[in-house]
């Protein structure tokens, strides 16, 4: 039925962008480093980086949201 499977999409999603979150929240700075930052750019980067991945489950959501209304309204 359909709003199970709405359901299940967003809880999938949000339990991905979460997981990705955690990862990253856990240790920002070693995270820019496996990615070859410079230590300065690092001790820049650290803010940013939890703003923009404290956002991507809200961003998660909004996606999967809109996609099933797309879905829905092209049937």
């Amino acid at each position: 039925d359909q709003h199970n499977r709405i359901a299940a999409t967003l809880i999938v999603a949000l339990g991905i962008a979460l997981a990705i979150t955690g990862i990253a929240f856990a240790a920002p700075g070693t995270l820019l480093r496996l990615l070859d930052a410079d230590p300065d750019v690092v001790e820049l980067a650290i803010p940013y980086l939890l703003l923009v991945l404290g956002t991507t489950p809200l961003l998660a959501v909004s996606l999967t949201i809109e996609i099933e209304i797309v879905r829905f309204e092209l049937r």
